[in-house]
């Protein structure tokens, strides 16, 4: 359920004003401007459909398997209609004023499922695979809920929703100001010569037309591998871009003899680029790039109108700035080798520049800490590092939530500041460990420089204190000068942002907790009372 308060700054206080009801669990959600989208997902009950026809059931024992799967088969065809009316009964916004359900909003799953029978009927014959167990589109169902908060009343607000059942459970969202896509990874399986078996994975992209308050199911496409986040996909000029990864492919094969299976390496991992275009309601691939860091994954992505940039990694950090300027014909416009590897990519100084948090790493790929980088993308066929700091690991290890929790990530452009969260942990020198924020200066010609740190917890803090279980996400912000940081369990405010000279006032959530409490537990993992 989504909530809309009216904020009395005169009363200091709140008073709802409506709430839309949604089905499942939150996912995700997009603002822009006065309107709300947000994601939710629900799992599918498919036991009680599929448990009649699964091959253990006693009245398929003396069948072969060609009479088992004709039989099983006809028990689904008999009592699909009835299942499919039971979900849809589970889906209020489906019901039309005479209590007929309507599909129209939803995404039909046939579009989406392209699987060969024959595969699937020689699959389950060889690993005994259950009905859904290699497609899972009706394992979990999407919705998409749109509203205007400003039209938020005790009237109630109007509300508009689509959804489709998906291959995963928490598709990624990625949206503009018309246009949403939900990404979905799932995997099919893939029956080779003889009795060698392995599986592919995809990602599933749905869109959607953005106008107003309202989500209109537009079209659907599929690309092979799975993407990393949301940067991994990006909309631009009409056509959608997205990197992904097909990683390392492993295969069964069945020995003839004795029946039994043995795995091995059949393929290195490789990474690509597609770029898709709406035709009509299919996403259609009109250009790829396939090959990109050859035994490596993707750490991080960033699209900039027509160029992207894409980090693989492995041992060392191939930067690849791919030309995006031809949509169906893009190309890897130059590759840079670096230690370690870029987890977020930040655009400054008008696109010319990336700041960069990732991980440091020898030359062997292993790890030795946080890494701020700038890397100079201003020429895009000779791309270099000009700035980097690191965070050494030393005896134990560092860390920051902004390499994979972006919202913890701020960058001041007009002061060239930046603000992360650090976690730091040393066990020979426990009272070195240190978990808050850092401010560094990123100075083009006089390299990054730590401009001071917000301590929310030192090691005496972190052992000789009761904490709940609830832990604030890593987040921060600026006011009046002022630097304010969430983390843990409290909340600080400093000043100022550029000196960091006096703690103003701390918010600890679990003051007045002691070892006695009902719930009292460690502050971090690394720390025991």
């Amino acid at each position: 359920t989504a909530f809309i308060y009216k904020f009395n700054p005169d009363a200091k206080t709140l008073s709802l004003l409506s709430q839309v009801d949604m089905n499942g669990s939150f996912n995700g959600a997009r603002s822009i401007g006065s309107y709300a989208h947000i994601v939710t997902n629900a799992y599918v009950d498919t036991w009680s459909f599929t448990l009649p026809f699964q091959r253990c059931n006693e009245k398929f024992s003396n069948m072969t398997s060609e009479e088992y799967e004709q039989a099983a088969l006809n028990l689904a065809y008999s009592s699909v209609d009835d299942y499919a009316n039971k979900l849809l009964k589970g889906l209020p916004w489906t019901q039309n004023t005479d209590a007929v359900p309507s599909c129209k909003n939803i995404i039909r799953i046939s579009t989406m499922t392209n699987q060969n029978s024959t595969i699937l009927s020689q699959a389950r014959k060889l690993g005994g695979l259950s009905w859904f167990y290699n497609q899972g589109f009706l394992q979990n169902f999407v919705q998409l809920t749109s509203f205007d908060v400003n039209q938020g009343s005790m009237a109630g607000i109007k509300s508009s929703t689509s959804g489709s059942f998906i291959a995963a459970s928490s598709p990624q969202v990625y949206a503009t100001e018309d246009k949403l896509v939900l990404a979905c990874r799932g995997y099919r399986y893939d029956l080779m010569s003889g009795n060698d078996a392995s599986y592919n994975e995809y990602t599933n992209l749905i869109t959607f037309d953005l106008s107003g308050a309202v989500a209109t199911p537009k079209s659907i496409g599929e690309v092979d591998g799975y993407f990393n986040d949301q940067y991994s996909i990006d909309y631009y000029d009409g056509f959608f871009r997205i990197a992904t990864t097909n990683g390392q492919k492993w295969a069964s094969s069945v020995n003839n003899t004795d029946g039994s299976y043995t795995w091995q390496t059949i393929s290195e991992s490789t990474s690509q680029v597609y770029v898709l275009e709406e035709q009509s309601s299919e996403l259609v691939v009109v250009g790829a790039l396939k090959d990109l860091g050859k035994g490596e994954t993707i750490q991080s992505v960033r699209f900039l109108g027509n160029k992207g940039y894409v980090v693989t990694f492995k041992q060392v950090d191939p930067l690849f700035i791919i030309d995006l300027s031809s949509p169906t014909n893009p190309a890897v416009a130059s590759e840079l080798k670096a230690t370690g590897f870029s987890q977020y990519m930040h655009p400054i100084k008008d696109g010319n520049f990336l700041l960069t948090v990732g991980q440091e790493a020898t030359t062997e790929g292993v790890l030795t800490g946080v890494k701020i980088s700038v890397f100079n993308v201003t020429d895009p066929s000779a791309p270099s590092e000009v700035q980097k700091y690191v965070v050494e690991n030393g005896d134990g290890w560092a860390s920051t939530d902004a390499s994979w929790d972006y919202y913890a990530f701020r960058y001041l452009d007009q002061s060239e500041v930046l603000i992360i969260p650090e976690s730091v942990y040393n066990w020979q020198i426990p009272n070195v460990s240190f978990d808050g924020f850092v401010v560094y200066q990123i100075d083009l010609a006089d390299g990054i420089k730590p401009l001071g740190n917000v301590t929310h917890a030192d090691y005496d803090f972190m052992q000789h204190y009761c904490w709940g279980g609830a832990y604030l996400p890593s987040r921060s912000m600026v006011f009046n000068g002022d630097l304010v940081t969430f983390k843990s369990h409290s909340i600080l405010r400093t000043s100022t942002v550029g000196t960091l000279k006096t703690k103003v006032w701390e918010l600890n959530l679990d003051n007045g907790r002691n070892k006695s409490s009902v719930s009292c537990y460690n502050y971090g993992p690394w720390v025991m009372f």
